[in-house]
């Protein structure tokens, strides 16, 4: 007799599985009995699925065998071993359930690798999908060791030239020679090992390789323009233009082999990279002028928008987020990945807060709204044979954005390993409280803000051996006062726009400010 498991993301109408959007990838178990006496266990050994639904069948099965129940099957979680690093919670459950469907995804795309899907015929080393995700996955667990091998693993399939492909190990899917934008994920993760963890040793050993790709890049860019794209922005709902999207990481994978050679030493390089940096950000403000959601936010995130455009053209995006289109996003995986903490950087929390508040489609709420439990591809709800994941990590990366920028809790790139950090809780529309932790090399942050009758209290927990800045909103208030432990405090910077905050620096410790707000 023959035991049979099919596994499913979807179901049809009939509560039969819909496998339509694995494509290729059989995703089905079959158990012979061995037929003895006992009772018999059996688990898969040498595969692993990703599934929400699993049918459980005996074809043919002989009367004297007991069918299967309910309490017969148990699913066990596997993943590689990440230990949790980071929590969030708030007053507004909906928040919670999109960080915890983003939670699901990413440690089910943690499998020795950070994989593109848990479930279809790929399940592979996507790079744009880990570069996107990586900062939400390094905050929420212990994966150094995991980023670390997967450099090696990236390192190991540079072409001739210094090519850096679509995806490592590379077997099947992408190119050889990547896409700019999912290639990027060599330098991106790099610098995040160092930056998050001081992880100086992912500098020292793939520096060389890293500029070896951005010289690549150099050779195949005309005028300091990367017309090379494979992707652009992946599963965006309006095009944005593929050299734009490439030559936005030409630039920032040139400002980073700038900042790491600063940091080895390398004052030559330092300054040859930053002035390519500056040329290739000339060659964008010259022929590109925004357009779509991503051709604003991409310029304006990595930071090549110049300084007298940045209000013009965030006033742009607004306009196209709130206005032509309803207070929706049009953007794809690169897009959105920098949309909302670009929101609250440029002084716009309120419509972070709307867009991630939203049901309807396109949003993360639509998703959960449609039953999702973990974060799909795209924004749509589909289901057939095309490329449809409902477990994908790129869009995943929105669980950052909750510790980072709703909580507060950000990294001080110029302090690498939170010896230095910010704490900028972002108190928008009704949003009562939320509260995060985060482990550091320096110990565990901690910080907790709730609204009070005559404004907002927070409480936060600097590890002692780091100090912080912690930036309080003024909420659109001319002269709040501030009690700091109990204590009337003047801060010692009032930053205008578009920060709009009251700045105190802290040493380590407890530190609890009262806000009153006039």
């Amino acid at each position: 007799a023959k035991l049979r498991i099919r596994y499913a993301e979807s179901l049809y109408p009939d509560g039969n599985l819909n496998v339509e959007n694995l494509r290729y990838a059989r995703a089905t178990d079959t158990y012979v009995f061995a037929g003895g006496p006992e009772p018999e266990t059996w688990q898969p050994r040498f595969t692993y699925h990703g599934f929400r639904y699993a049918e459980v069948s005996i074809p043919a099965a002989p009367h004297v065998l007991t069918p299967p129940t309910l309490s017969s099957v148990q699913a066990v979680l596997v993943h590689s071993n990440l230990a949790p690093a980071a929590s969030f919670s708030s007053s507004n459950a909906h928040f919670n359930q999109i960080h915890t469907a983003a939670l699901w995804t990413l440690r089910s795309n943690l499998m020795s690798i950070p994989t593109d899907g848990a479930q279809r015929d790929e399940r592979m080393g996507w790079l744009a999908d880990a570069h996107l995700a990586s900062a939400a996955s390094m905050l929420h667990f212990e994966a150094v060791p995991l980023y670390e091998n997967f450099l090696r693993l990236i390192a190991d399939e540079i072409g001739p030239n210094g090519q850096v492909p679509d995806v490592a190990p590379h077997r099947t899917f992408g190119q050889k020679s990547g896409d700019p934008a999912w290639a990027a994920a060599y330098p991106v993760i790099a610098w995040s090992l160092y930056t998050r963890h001081a992880d100086r040793r992912a500098l020292d050993e793939h520096y060389a390789n890293i500029k070896r790709w951005v010289d690549y890049l150099g050779t195949r860019a005309k005028g300091d323009l990367l017309a090379d794209s494979l992707y652009g922005d992946w599963m965006a709902l309006e095009a944005t233009p593929g050299e734009l999207v490439s030559t936005c990481y030409y630039y920032l994978a040139s400002s980073i082999v700038a900042k790491a050679a600063r940091v080895l030493g390398n004052e030559t390089d330092a300054t040859t990279y930053t002035q390519l940096a500056a040329n290739i950000a000339a060659a964008v403000n010259t022929k590109y002028n925004g357009g779509t959601q991503t051709a604003f936010v991409l310029p304006l995130a990595f930071g090549i928008t110049p300084t007298a455009r940045r209000k013009r053209d965030m006033d742009e995006l607004n306009k196209s987020l709130l206005q032509y289109n309803n207070t929706h996003v049009t953007t794809g995986i690169h897009g959105t990945r920098y949309l909302f903490p670009l929101l609250t950087e440029m002084s716009h929390p309120e419509l972070a807060y709307d867009l991630l508040n939203a049901r309807d489609y396109p949003s993360y709420g639509y998703m959960l709204a449609q039953g999702a439990t973990t974060i799909w591809e795209i924004w749509q709800h589909k289901t057939g044979p095309r490329t449809n994941s409902h477990n994908h990590p790129a869009l995943a990366a929105i669980a950052a954005f909750f510790v980072e920028s709703t909580a507060g809790i950000q990294i001080d790139e110029a302090s690498p390993g939170y010896r230095h950090f910010r704490l900028a809780p972002q108190i928008t529309r009704d949003l009562n409280h939320a509260s995060a932790h985060l482990d550091t090399p320096q110990g565990r942050i901690q910080i907790n803000w709730q609204r009070t009758a005559r404004g907002y209290e927070v409480h936060a927990e600097v590890p002692l051996n780091s100090t912080a800045t912690i930036a309080l909103p003024k909420i659109n208030r001319d002269n709040p006062s501030v009690l700091h432990n109990g204590q009337p405090e003047a801060p010692l910077r009032v930053q205008p726009y578009p920060k709009n905050t009251l700045d105190f620096d802290l040493k380590g410790g407890h530190h609890t400010f009262a806000v009153i707000l006039p």
